[in-house]
């Protein structure tokens, strides 16, 4: 009687999961500097491929997914962020180096236009 209430049927063998391979546009010292931080150390494989899912998308755009990767890494955040400046041009990317100084005063150029008043416009313009 005892011997049927301690047999256990045998366990299934677990399946491991393939390898997570990180792509090679991906900076591998960028990505494994992000993944030393706390929150990332125990992400799964299905996680990683999230992220690389999400900065195969960025990089679509045209938004500078190494930035992102770069700034998680710096900053030490569990999670991607889309940098600030999209970047269309540069090294590697078929044109010249972007000025982003430049880029940011354009964008601010371009966000008072919507909200100034025409007449301020010209005067910001001439630098008055």
């Amino acid at each position: 009687m005892n011997h049927q209430l301690n047999h256990q049927e045998p366990k299934e063998k677990r399946v491991t999961a393939p390898a997570f391979a990180v792509p090679e546009w991906i900076d591998r010292k960028h990505w494994d500097a992000w993944h030393s931080c706390p929150k990332r150390k125990k992400a799964t494989s299905e996680q990683k491929q999230m992220a690389v899912d999400k900065l195969a998308k960025w990089r679509a755009e045209g938004i500078d997914h190494a930035a992102a990767l770069e700034n998680a890494a710096i900053g030490g955040w569990q999670g991607l962020f889309k940098p600030d400046m999209p970047v269309t041009a540069g090294p590697g990317r078929g044109g010249a180096q972007v000025n982003k100084q430049e880029a940011l005063e354009q964008r601010n150029r371009a966000a008072a236009a919507g909200w100034m008043p025409p007449e301020m416009r010209d005067q910001s313009v001439r630098g008055n």
